[in-house]
């Protein structure tokens, strides 16, 4: 895997980070070694502790052969020993890959494959994860002569000579995303494609050193990984980690450790809202929420400016480009309800037409963007196509740009359910229900929710008189290497898939009979 810099990545006037995150958390550890780094539920690190944490991590990583390049697996929840294990990783060059504990067996086995790690560390059994072979494991719990974190952090360091660390334009993450396709796409980042990103949300939203950065969402999935815990460490903040997301806790967090900034899909602000009577001043110190992974509600994002202390922002990201836009504490309200936010300075957004026409302000197209946030590129060339000549990526995503500039997202050109900020690929859903010997033909659309955005809802033709629920297909689903967090939450019985004269199927009226009839009993994700 090598970075190809797709061509006119900047705008002009554009420098590149000079400096990784390694080296600002080493740097915060030698000005301000007693200052907290990061805290979870049960225990806290200083900037001084970490950088002890990485660099003995970083030595036993070694002796088990990692090496420069290579891939290291993290598979973890929200404890605060994630961030010395990636951090050791990228302290010796090696490359990470943040990974959901939902994803076992043949779900992780295809990541795997893609991967080929050199080294996984895992919230879960180890008998639990497919396709590794000899690779090493490393747990969070002692699992039966497996080695766990806390063994590898007791062996301190003995003042070995690590290797040079790497230098901003190497690589630093392969981040799996769902492809329409059904094969999960590895997004490449250089330590420079996210430094920028990350280094621009900073200057955009006024953060810094002083900040305490409240973070419950996932750590392996960008949104947490990159805008959560990697944009506090960059300021020189405080993070502070939740496990799993739960309101009663945030406020807990919040009030315990004076919280600033916090961020998370709309469903956080839903559930936040419903627990206000429980408020009682404890969310007083938060100055800053970014809302960004699902459609916000504009009932609920004008209950939040008027009820939760400080600013609400908005932003539009994507694994391969990052937060590209934003709202920042200069926009007008207006922005805050009706877009996405207005392009970052070092971002150029280009509406595309039919053969990659360019659209002017208000008319709808394809949605591009281009500039230093940018992946450099996927981990093999079977998708390449989405990044044009110019350096332009191709969203996905349908929409325009305001009289002003600011993005207002429409749609999307691709089958994709959103579901809390998480891509549902409905064709691989779609391809693996056919593979269930009652059911003759299958639709996977999405149903508008509030709280999560979209909801996926199976719209199903069965066969013998079967009418499955979401309980019934779920075994079937997760033996074909669907993730939990894909499996329909509804399933809908038709008596045949409306399709138009060509066969193309009617998604427009499955999405409304499945808001009409849609039943919700979700089978609670396997974790």
């Amino acid at each position: 895997m090598r970075p190809e810099h797709p061509q006119h990545r900047s705008q002009p006037g554009f420098r590149w980070p000079v400096r990784t995150l390694w080296d600002d958390v080493a740097g915060r550890a030698a000005r301000r070694p007693q200052a907290l780094a990061v805290s979870d539920e049960l225990g806290s690190y200083t900037y001084a502790e970490l950088a002890a944490a990485t660099l003995t991590l970083a030595s036993r990583y070694r002796s088990m052969g990692v090496g420069r390049g290579d891939v290291v697996i993290v598979q973890m929840y929200g404890d605060r020993r994630f961030v010395p294990v990636f951090l050791a990783a990228e302290r010796l060059g090696a490359v990470v890959t943040p990974l959901l504990p939902v994803f076992k067996g043949p779900a992780f086995s295809a990541i795997a494959k893609l991967a080929t790690p050199s080294l996984v560390v895992t919230a879960n059994d180890p008998d639990s994860l497919d396709g590794i072979g000899e690779t090493p494991v490393v747990t969070v719990s002692p699992s039966g002569g497996v080695p766990a974190i806390d063994d590898l952090l007791d062996h301190r360091n003995s003042g070995e000579t690590l290797p040079d660390p790497p230098g901003v334009h190497e690589l630093a993450e392969l981040a799996f995303t769902s492809g329409t396709t059904g094969l999960p796409k590895g997004v490449l980042h250089t330590h420079a494609t996210a430094t920028a990103g990350i280094l621009s949300t900073l200057s955009r939203q006024g953060m810094g050193p002083n900040d305490v950065v409240h973070v419950a969402l996932p750590v392996g999935h960008n949104f947490g990984y990159f805008y959560g815990v990697r944009l506090g460490l960059h300021a020189g903040a405080h993070v502070v980690l939740q496990q799993r997301w739960n309101p009663d806790l945030m406020l807990d967090l919040c009030e315990r450790h004076t919280v600033t900034v916090s961020s998370g899909p709309p469903a956080f602000l839903v559930d936040l809202l419903a627990c206000r009577s429980q408020w009682r001043g404890r969310l007083d110190s938060l100055r800053l929420f970014t809302c960004a992974g699902a459609k916000l509600d504009v009932e609920v994002a004008e209950a939040v400016v008027r009820s939760v202390p400080g600013r609400m922002s908005k932003a539009f990201g994507m694994t391969e480009v990052g937060h590209v836009c934003s709202t920042s504490a200069d926009a007008p309200s207006g922005k805050l309800l009706s877009t996405e936010g207005e392009p970052h300075p070092e971002i150029e957004m280009r509406v595309m037409g039919t053969g990659g026409s360019r659209l002017g302000r208000g008319e709808e197209g394809e949605i591009a963007f281009r500039g230093p946030f940018v992946m450099v590129g996927y981990h093999d060339g079977r998708f390449a196509k989405a990044i044009d000549p110019a350096g332009f990526f191709r969203t996905g995503d349908l929409g325009y740009a305001d009289p002003d500039g600011y993005l207002v997202v429409t749609g999307r050109v691709k089958n994709m359910v959103i579901r809390g900020g998480e891509n549902i690929p409905a064709e691989t859903v779609e391809q693996a229900l056919l593979g269930h010997e009652l059911i003759e033909d299958a639709v996977v659309v999405g149903v508008p929710d509030r709280r999560l955005g979209e909801r996926p809802v199976a719209c199903v033709q069965a066969g013998s008189g079967f009418a499955p629920q979401p309980a019934d297909l779920a075994g079937h689903l997760r033996l074909s290497g669907i993730p939990a967090t894909h499996w329909p939450e509804a399933v809908v019985t038709v008596d045949a898939i409306p399709r138009g004269d060509t066969g193309k199927v009617r998604r427009v009226d499955l999405r409304r009979l499945a808001s009409d009839l849609a039943v919700f009993d979700k089978v609670a994700a396997d974790e």
